[in-house]
């Protein structure tokens, strides 16, 4: 069963002594527009539109979706309004714990590798 997103206010999640879950969104408007971690697809999309995004992940990271990819040559393509957005291509966090997904339409998919995630 996919993971439903929702966007949240991190400072005040934080504030009430939760830690978010996965799908959880939210805005990071203290990155810089100019911060090098930004990818182009953000820089020429997103730029002065909206803040860059983060998501919580079924493995417990945390991804920016606007940040290049660790290879830095790629990086994800952003459609929709958070937290209804679609990105591609897929999101790989790797690991033995890691989680390999899709985030279609506000949902994060299963493990596209097999890997089990508690809900």
């Amino acid at each position: 069963m996919p993971w439903p997103c929702r966007l949240v206010d991190i400072q005040k999640l934080i504030k009430r002594g939760e830690k978010p879950k996965p799908g959880d969104m939210w805005f990071a408007p203290w990155i810089d527009d100019e911060h090098s971690n930004l990818s182009p697809e953000y820089k020429r999309d997103w730029k002065g539109k909206r803040p860059p995004l983060y998501v919580k992940l079924p493995d417990d990271r945390i991804w920016c979706v606007d940040f290049k990819s660790s290879d830095k040559n790629l990086s994800w393509t952003v459609k929709g309004v958070p937290p209804q957005i679609t990105v591609y291509p897929s999101v790989n966090s790797p690991g033995p714990g890691g989680y390999h997904g899709l985030l279609i339409c506000g949902f994060l998919s299963e493990d596209l590798d097999g890997r089990t995630h508690l809900k």
